[in-house]
């Protein structure tokens, strides 16, 4: 949350900002029910604040700060709103310190589902009354002001007609072109290809029923080995065996080259040219699951992390938290870039990439598809 100490020193009060000399009392709750409806259907984006314990001197921009003797009954403030006021608002509060003094702030999230009623009489406040703060105001709810909303929330696709994302390049994009990886790079690889082929030799001579040494398993080992290194006779067992011990003593050298020195880094950008800022957003992309295919998200990452091959239907997702994304700027949405793996199980292939991209002012989330083209 921004520093509520600067928002008091330089905000003057409106449609999203009140200020109040004490906290509401027992008898205040319809005062307090009101003006939470009034802040949340004022037309603005962002959050609402309501500042107790300082006072606005008239004509002039300087706060006395009075502060507050004691803390609220915040628990009985979040019951009354969460009974009495439809849509839902999860308000917040919090204490600071202005001047030496204790100061008390509620805050109002940003109110993507407006309007907000009541719904269930309370006192003198009928089911279904509607407030809206117009300057330091509170109006009641008129149908001038219900048609901008209902404008303004379903024309959500012209308000955001500039926001994009896509994997990060000089602009977003929608294609990313991947080289997979070889075996042939893994530091394992010139020993373990040879006792593969030493191996196959072997099996084949096998299932011929060849007797003894056979001639095919010697013609392989000098072509692999080369005559220098003398033929030693070794059963089937004995040559997998061999091999999966070769393996293991080569496992830490092999997952570095293929998950750190060979990996793809990846991320993606959400861009915004649209028309406000984006209020706690964040973003969800789906990775499809398939052989050859690994997605290794790093720390910090709401993941499955690193995930292997598996029936295709099946989907790796990765979330992302990223917050407010101002108008006119591009956010990487990955802290560190995502590690993508693609062996040669995967050659020329297209895998389909979603999103989901959430901020508490969008009405509902953007949706979009993205693709690798793997060589």
């Amino acid at each position: 949350m921004v520093d509520i100490a600067t928002i008091i020193q330089t905000t003057e009060e409106g449609p999203t900002f009140a200020l109040r000399t004490d906290a509401y009392r027992p008898g205040e709750a319809g005062e307090l029910i009101a003006d939470v409806v009034s802040l949340a259907n004022a037309t603005a984006s962002g959050k609402r604040y309501v500042v107790f314990g300082v006072e606005a001197l008239p004509g002039s921009s300087e706060r006395k700060v009075p502060g507050i003797p004691e803390a609220p009954n915040t628990h009985m403030w979040q019951q009354l709103v969460r009974e009495y006021v439809e849509p839902e608002i999860k308000i917040e509060y919090r204490t600071e310190l202005l001047a030496d003094r204790k100061v008390g702030v509620l805050v109002i999230p940003p109110c993507a589902q407006q309007p907000y009623v009541l719904k269930r009489t309370f006192g003198s406040l009928e089911r279904g009354a509607a407030f809206i703060r117009r300057g330091t105001i509170r109006d009641r709810l008129l149908r001038e002001d219900l048609e901008i909303i209902y404008a303004r929330r379903y024309d959500y696709a012209t308000r955001f007609a500039g926001l994009r994302v896509g994997f990060t390049a000089e602009a977003p994009v929608e294609m990313l072109a991947l080289q997979r990886q070889r075996d042939a790079a893994l530091p394992s690889h010139a020993h373990t290809s040879k006792l593969r082929e030493l191996i196959e030799a072997r099996s084949y001579a096998d299932q011929l029923s060849a007797s003894g040494d056979s001639g095919i398993v010697r013609m392989v080992h000098v072509r692999v080995f080369g005559p220098d290194v003398p033929y030693e006779s070794k059963t089937l067992e004995q040559l997998r065996r061999e091999l999966e011990e070769l393996e293991v003593s080569f496992r830490e050298q092999d997952r570095h080259a293929r998950y750190e020195r060979d990996a793809t880094k990846v991320n993606l950008t959400v861009c915004n040219e649209s028309s406000e800022p984006l209020e706690e957003s964040a973003l969800v992309v789906h990775f499809p699951v398939a052989r050859g295919f690994e997605v290794i998200a790093r720390t910090g990452l709401s993941s499955a992390g690193h995930v292997e091959g598996r029936p295709e239907s099946a989907a790796v997702s990765v979330a992302r938290t990223i917050g407010r994304i101002e108008q006119g700027t591009s956010v990487e949405a990955f802290a560190e870039p995502l590690r993508v793996v693609l062996t040669s199980e995967c050659r020329h292939r297209i895998l389909p990439v979603r999103y989901e991209l959430r901020a508490a002012n969008l009405p509902m989330p953007m949706q979009g598809k993205l693709r690798f083209e793997v060589a």
